[in-house]
């Protein structure tokens, strides 16, 4: 089911959209497909979750932390937060977010708001404002002392269109950096939005030479010629975003990069990136619609 209907929302996109420049096409795959992806994924997973989550209580203190950064009330915020907590048993949770979707995030995290670290910050005015905040949050030495002084010595950087599929091993304790590969540079260690990043070394990177974090308008830009230069244990075939991985452990905006490759040989992939696995999801759950 999955399949032909996936099919069928690539053809919509496709049959206004040709011809146009790469990168618009590639942006507006991104912005047409999210939510009904995310949408179907949301109908078919959230009940199960929301369930569990009803009796799972989050760590207040623990050596490792799920971070999000969400400034807007995003419909899709519960089944990112369950998710990523679901299949990463035992991590706090911390989130940054605005005075204007307090209350929205309190309402998601319900009995657990009380265990969850909540950072409250500006808000900016526009998308654009809040995704250039983020990447300056992300490459400031204070970001990553304050979560190191709160004891988490392992950070699971997650967005609201990024999902785990299984359960975290522990051996992404010995990494550094656990990202995603660059499609357009096979030899970089990669980036995205969907990580592991271990917090000294992220200082270290920092400290090391701060030119690097100046220059580049992303965080993860950063991090790639950084740890490049000065060194560090990397992964990048655990997640996926640009680049198609048999059975990724987590993903993020897959859909934005469907052009690159020829539908016909990449569909079974992106199916199987639609299913979670694991626990209360190891029998397939049907689409809902």
């Amino acid at each position: 089911m999955d399949r032909e209907w996936l099919l069928a929302k690539v053809a919509e996109v496709n049959e206004f959209m040709r011809p146009v420049p790469h990168k618009i096409y590639l942006d507006t795959f991104r912005m047409y497909l999210e939510k009904p992806i995310l949408d179907r994924l949301r109908a078919r997973y959230l009940p199960a979750l929301a369930k569990w989550w009803s009796s799972y209580t989050l760590p207040k203190t623990a050596d490792r932390t799920i971070f999000l950064y969400e400034t807007r009330s995003d419909p899709h915020l519960a089944f990112v937060i369950y998710n990523a907590c679901f299949y990463a048993p035992g991590w706090a949770f911390t989130i940054y977010c605005t005075s204007n979707n307090l209350a929205y995030v309190r309402e998601v995290l319900g009995a657990n708001a009380e265990h969850a670290h909540i950072v409250l910050i500006d808000a900016g005015e526009t998308y654009a404002t809040n995704r250039d905040n983020y990447n300056v949050l992300l490459k400031s030495e204070k970001f990553w002392s304050d979560l190191l002084s709160l004891g988490f010595q392992t950070c699971l950087m997650t967005e609201c269109d990024a999902y785990l599929r299984d359960f975290v091993p522990k051996e992404v304790d010995q990494f550094d950096y656990i990202c995603s590969k660059y499609s357009w540079n096979a030899v970089s260690p990669g980036g995205g939005g969907l990580s592991i990043r271990r917090t000294q070394k992220m200082l270290d990177l920092l400290a090391a030479d701060p030119a690097i974090a100046l220059k580049h308008p992303h965080q993860d830009g950063w991090i790639a010629e950084a740890i490049a230069k000065y060194g560090g244990v990397t992964n990048n075939t655990l997640f996926f975003e640009s680049c198609l991985c048999a059975d990724p452990l987590g993903v993020h905006q897959w859909w934005t990069f469907i052009p690159q490759w020829e539908l016909s040989e990449s569909i079974d992939y992106y199916v199987a990136y639609m299913e979670l696995k694991g626990g209360m999801f190891s029998e397939k759950i049907e689409a809902v619609f």
